[in-house]
């Protein structure tokens, strides 16, 4: 059997001790408004198309909620900047969306983005890995996730987060409003999925892993070069 080793997060980027104040203030969103976030490229694997059927869904319901999104065509292909203009052309244009809904484009600092989150989403109909999920529970908040692929191994589904089928905004829908109506929860699953980084994908527990691995299989050459 392969042993696996994750890739590390770093948890001093971050991290919960940021507030987010200035996002806040760059999107014109005030203090005590809620808000759901996403990070991601602009591909249609990433599901953008699903978040803003979740986020009309979730609007309907939680009419304050504000929807910040950060991510940009990454390899400048063609079919993924159609695929961008149609997504911005549709939240330009949608009633329940134009004023809630703000794409943000590329951000260096994108631990902002998650510091001003209540809530992270990941619509993705596939994640090799879903590092952005990751990113989220390093800085504390839940995450609403499709399962397919890496989330299905990182989050810990009703503890960390919420996982759903790929392609059901109406389930992200749902586990989004539960969060927003309960502070405890996101605050216990926040601190939850904080902790699950730390233990299991942060930097240091992932260097100590690779440190283990090749300890081991230099000495089991030591073993067979004896031999």
């Amino acid at each position: 059997q392969l042993p696996i080793v994750y890739s590390g997060i770093d948890t001093h980027r971050f991290t919960p001790e940021l507030d987010g104040i200035r996002l806040r203030f760059e999107t014109n969103i005030r203090q005590d408004v809620p808000i759901v976030a996403m990070v991601a490229r602009f591909q249609q694997v990433k599901g953008h198309h699903i978040f803003q059927l979740m986020a009309e869904q979730v609007a309907l319901q939680e009419p304050t909620v504000q929807f910040v999104v950060a991510g940009e065509n990454a390899f400048g292909v063609t079919a993924d900047q159609l695929y961008r203009d149609e997504i911005l052309e549709r939240a330009k244009t949608d009633p329940l969306l134009r004023n809630r809904l703000h794409y943000i484009g590329f951000r260096h600092d994108v631990e902002q983005v998650y510091a001003c989150a209540d809530v992270v989403v990941c619509a993705s109909n596939f994640e090799s890995y879903g590092k952005a999920n990751l990113e989220a529970m390093a800085s504390g908040k839940p995450v609403v996730s499709t399962r397919r692929g890496g989330p299905s191994e990182t989050v810990i589904d009703g503890e960390t987060g919420f996982l759903v089928d790929a392609g059901d905004a109406g389930a992200l829908a749902t586990h989004v409003i539960r969060l927003l109506r309960d502070d405890d929860l996101r605050q216990r699953m926040g601190k939850a999925g904080r902790d699950h980084i730390l233990q299991n994908f942060s930097a240091e527990s992932t260097a100590v892993r690779y440190s283990q691995l090749f300890e081991r299989l230099l000495n089991q050459e030591s073993y067979s070069d004896s031999l």
